[in-house]
Formats: C-alpha cells, structure tokens, sequence
C-alpha cells in the first residue's frame, strides 16, 4: 500500500500545477483580453492568473522542494499585484514549514480547504468502482464529447455551488480545449447528464471538472463518470490517479467509494 508522504504529495501537487500551467496558456490563446499567464518559482511552483475573479488563479505547488525563501513568495505577490488581483496561495500540509511561517507572517487566511485523494490504478479498481444504480448512464469520451455541449453541461452542473465562478461556461471550455485533456460526458437517454475531464501524465491520471445537471443528482451519474476514467487510466497504463472534493461533499462520498483515500487537505490562503 502507497503511503502519504512528502514524496507522493510533491507528484500530485507538481503535476497538477502544470496542468494549470497549460489552463492558463490555453485561456491566453483562446481569451487574449483577460490577461492571463504564469511565473516560474522555485521548485517547480507557479503564480497562475487565470482572468479576473478566476478560481484558477493561485500560487500552487510551493514548498514542495525544500524551504521557500520570502523572495519567492514576494515574487508571486508582485504578479498578482501586476495582474490586479489578490494574491492566493495553495498550502500543502506536506510543504516545507517555512511556507507556513511565511504566510502567517504576511497576514494569509484561509479562504477554503480542498481534500486530495488519491488510488493506487490496477486492473481490479475498474471492477470496483463505482458500484450502484449507473446502468441507465452512458458515458461517452473524446471525440464524442462535443466541446459546446461538454462545456455547457459542466458549468450546468455546477449549479449550486458555493463558487459561482465555476458555472461560467468559459472556464469550461478552456478546460476542455487543454492539450493532453479527455473529455467524458453521462447521458441519461439522450439528454446530456453530466461531465468530467481527464489529464494523464507521468503515469498520474487527474480528474477534474466533475459536475452532475440537477434533476440527474443521485441517479449514478458521477460514479458511472468516475468508473470511466478509471478505465482509461488503466488502459493508458497510469500507476496512480488523483481527485479533488470539497470536504464533506457529495462527491467525497462517490470517490471513497470508488476506492480513492483522503491524502490530504490543501488550504487556499489569500492576503
């Protein structure tokens, strides 16, 4: 069984900052007006801007590589302060302490908490997952998944959430137009019932951009969705998969059961 150390944190939190790395690059080329971009820090950590108001937009990936010195750290509020926006920082109970120091020295608090959960991707998980009521949800992928209705049906999905920034459909259709990324789509006969993305690199499979249309809450949608990725993250040969929730969540429920641990809890902080 993978342990929780600072080793799997550092592949999960570098990975996916550069997959946030290639949202900003794609939302640049397809959104020029909203500025977007990214610095390099040290570490393999990034300052992203994502656009005014984004959820994108943090510094991730921070202390992962040893201490972080405050020049650092200042480097990345002066790019939010370029960019016009606060500066956000994504701490990792796992990152190096001085980050902590830092950033109570500075006057952060915490915005939310992400949980980080993480499955070790073997043949038997596509077996498992997502066992329930998901026989009358198809799932489709790829080339299958037009963008104009994957993009809607994902920010359809985040209705009700308590970022309304995730239901602009734009943040969506960036998403799905990022190299690399898979689209999947749940229909429930043939109305488009839900979405995800998949990113696959150096043998992780991430999953992101999950969300479920209303009236098709609890009905298999995400554990079919989840089940899908599984199997093409086996069958791309990833060792190990990741996926973010809100704590207490819904979707936290569907992950654990389709065999995911909590690894750990990442904080937003802003200034």
């Amino acid at each position: 069984m993978m342990h929780v150390d600072q080793a799997l944190a550092r592949r999960l939190e570098l990975t996916q900052t550069a997959t946030l790395v290639e949202y900003v690059e794609t939302a640049a080329r397809l959104y020029p007006a909203l500025g977007c971009g990214h610095l390099p820090l040290a570490g393999g950590a990034h300052a992203i801007y994502a656009g005014p108001g984004s959820p994108i937009s943090r510094a991730a990936g921070l202390g992962l590589c040893g201490p972080v010195a405050a020049e650092v750290l200042e480097q990345a509020e002066d790019f939010f302060q370029v960019a016009g926006d606060v500066p956000q920082v994504d701490l990792c109970p796992l990152a190096h302490p001085s980050l902590v120091d830092f950033l109570g020295n500075r006057g952060y608090r915490v915005r939310w908490c992400l949980n980080v959960h993480f499955q070790e991707v073997g043949r038997h998980v596509v077996r498992d997952a997502g066992q329930g009521e998901c026989g009358s949800i198809r799932v489709v992928s790829g080339e299958a998944c037009d963008i104009d209705v994957w993009a809607r049906t994902v920010s359809d999905g985040f209705e009700g959430v308590d970022r309304p920034a995730l239901v602009h459909p734009s943040i969506a259709f960036v998403t799905g137009q990022k190299p690399g990324v898979v689209r999947f789509l749940a229909y429930a006969g043939s109305e488009p019932a839900g979405a995800a993305a998949l990113d696959m690199r150096d043998g992780l499979a991430i999953f992101y951009s999950t969300s479920t249309r209303m009236r098709f809450r609890g009905k298999g949608v995400h554990a079919a969705l989840l089940r899908a990725r599984l199997s093409a993250a086996v069958e791309a040969g990833c060792d190990l998969a990741m996926v973010l929730t809100g704590p207490g969540a819904p979707s936290q429920r569907n992950v654990e059961r389709a065999g995911f641990r909590t690894a750990y809890t990442v904080m937003r902080m802003i200034r």
